[in-house]
C-alpha cells in the first residue's frame, strides 16, 4: 500500500512540474512575440527623434556662425579688450606721477582755498550760529526743479561752485598759509537735473554748516551709450585736479540726497588713513547695507588712495558691479576702509527712471569682476581716454561735458 501510495506522489510531482514548465515556456515564448512586434516601432522613433535634434542643433549652430554678432564674438571680444589693457601705454603717468608726490598745488591752473577765501565776503559774527550742524534734516517728498531758488537760497558761492567759511578779512593764518584743506565733490550725471537740483538743495547747505572749503563738479557724459560711472568719476577727479587744489574727494551719486548733516564730509584725519563710506543708509534699504562689502553711493577717498588702486575701472558700461570692483581693488592693495554708522549716514533715494535689461549686463561685469585684480594698474586712471565738450562755470558747480568713446562692441549682444 505505502509503495503504491508513493507512485501516485512521484506521478503527481511530476504532472505538477511540466504543469508550471510548459506555462513558464509559454510565458516567455509570448513575451518574446511582444518584443519583436513593438521594439521595432520604438527604436525607429528613437532614431527619428535624435536625428531631429541633431538637425536642429546644426540649424542653431549655423544660424548663431551667420549672426551679425554672434555670442561667441562677445566673449572674445571682451578677452581682446583685456588683453589690450595690459599692452597699453599708461596714457595719464606723468600726471598722476606729480599727484602722488603730493606737490603744492598739483597744477598751475588749480584753484586754491585760499584764492576762494580772498573773493568771499565775511561771515558776521552775529550770524555764524546758523553754520552749525543740527543733525538729522527735513528733506521734502517733493523733488525741488527751481534751480536758480536753490542758487539764491545759498549766495555767495564763487562762480563755479566753490566756497569756504570766511570769518575775518584775513584768509593766511601767522605762517602765511590757509589752514582748511579742500573736498573736491564729483557727482556722475545724465539727464537728470531734477534730482540733481534736489539733492545740491540738501548738500550745499550742509557743507557750509560743516564750514568745509569744498567746489562741487557735475560731470555729465554725452551719448547714447550706456552710462559709465565709474569712468566719469575718474574723469571727475582728472578734470577737477585741473581746477581746484583739494586733498580729498567724495564721489557722489546724483540721486542721493542727504538727510543727517552730522555725515563728515570734510578731509579729516581718518580720510587720510582710509577711505570712508559715507553712503551706507538709504531710505529705500532700510538704512542697511545689502552687503558687507558694498561701498556704492557716497564714498570719501584720499587723492593718495585713489591714485594707488588705479581710480575706477574704465570698463562698466551700464549699472552694477563697479563699486564692487573698485572695492577689491583696496583689498588687494591692502587699503581698509571705514564703514559710516547708518544712525549719521543717512540719504534719501530720489525717485528716477529704471534701468532697462540692456542698460544692466550683469553677466559682462561679472566676468569683469573675476579679473579686478589682475587688471587694476592697467584699466583705470592710467588708461583713462576722454574729450571734453563744454564746460560751463554755474554758481553752484562746475558743469563738464565729456565723450567717453564709444562702449566697447561686445557690449551690444549681451
Amino acid at each position: 500500500m505505502c509503495r503504491a501510495m508513493k507512485c501516485r506522489s512521484i506521478r503527481l510531482f511530476r504532472m505538477r512540474f511540466f504543469i508550471v514548465y510548459f506555462s513558464l515556456c509559454f510565458m516567455i515564448t509570448s513575451l518574446l512575440l511582444i518584443n519583436l512586434l513593438i521594439w521595432p516601432t520604438v527604436d525607429i522613433t528613437l532614431i527619428k527623434s535624435a536625428i531631429l535634434k541633431r538637425k536642429t542643433k546644426v540649424q542653431e549652430s549655423e544660424n548663431n556662425q551667420t549672426s551679425n554678432e554672434p555670442q561667441f564674438d562677445c566673449l572674445l571680444g571682451l578677452q581682446n579688450e583685456l588683453r589690450n589693457l595690459y599692452l597699453a601705454d599708461n596714457v595719464q603717468s606723468e600726471k598722476l606721477t606729480r599727484i602722488k608726490l603730493e606737490n603744492s598745488p598739483y597744477f598751475s591752473t588749480q584753484q586754491t582755498c585760499q584764492e576762494i577765501c580772498d573773493k568771499l565776503p565775511v561771515i558776521p559774527i552775529d550770524i555764524s550760529h546758523k553754520y552749525t550742524p543740527i543733525g538729522n534734516l527735513s528733506v521734502s517728498k517733493e523733488l525741488v526743479t527751481d534751480l536758480y531758488k536753490v542758487i539764491s537760497l545759498n549766495k555767495p558761492h564763487i562762480k563755479g561752485g566753490g566756497w569756504t567759511y570766511k570769518t575775518s578779512d584775513k584768509c593766511k593764518n601767522n605762517t602765511g598759509k590757509y589752514n582748511q584743506t579742500g573736498v573736491a565733490i564729483v557727482i556722475a550725471f545724465r539727464d537728470r537735473w531734477t534730482q540733481l537740483t534736489s539733492v545740491l538743495s540738501t548738500l550745499i547747505p550742509m557743507l557750509r554748516r560743516q564750514r568745509l572749503c569744498y567746489r562741487i563738479f557735475v560731470i555729465e557724459e554725452a551719448g547714447s551709450d550706456l552710462f559709465n560711472r565709474g569712468m566719469i568719476f575718474n574723469v571727475g577727479f582728472m578734470e577737477a585736479m585741473n581746477r581746484f587744489h583739494f586733498d580729498c574727494v567724495i564721489f557722489h551719486d546724483a540721486d542721493l540726497a542727504p538727510i543727517n548733516d552730522l555725515n563728515p564730509y570734510g578731509c579729516d584725519k581718518q580720510t587720510f588713513i582710509q577711505p570712508i563710506h559715507l553712503g551706507v543708509g538709504l531710505d529705500i534699504r532700510n538704512f542697511r547695507l545689502n552687503y558687507p562689502e558694498l561701498i556704492g553711493g557716497v564714498l570719501k577717498m584720499s587723492n593718495k588712495h585713489f591714485v594707488q588702486v588705479n581710480g575706477h575701472s574704465n570698463l562698466y558700461w551700464g549699472w552694477g558691479q563697479e563699486d564692487d570692483d573698485l572695492e577689491r581693488r583696496l583689498k588687494h592693495e591692502k587699503i581698509n576702509y571705514y564703514q559710516m554708522s547708518p544712525s549719521i549716514a543717512r540719504y534719501k533715494a530720489l525717485p528716477h527712471e529704471t534701468q532697462n535689461k540692456e542698460g544692466n549686463p550683469r553677466k559682462i561685469h561679472l566676468k569683469l569682476l573675476s579679473t579686478a585684480v589682475q587688471r587694476m594698474h592697467h584699466d583705470g586712471l592710467s588708461s583713462l581716454n576722454y574729450k571734453v565738450l563744454k564746460v560751463t562755470e554755474h554758481q553752484l558747480f562746475t558743469h563738464i561735458l565729456v565723450d567717453l568713446g564709444n562702449q566697447p562692441k561686445f557690449y551690444n549682444c549681451n
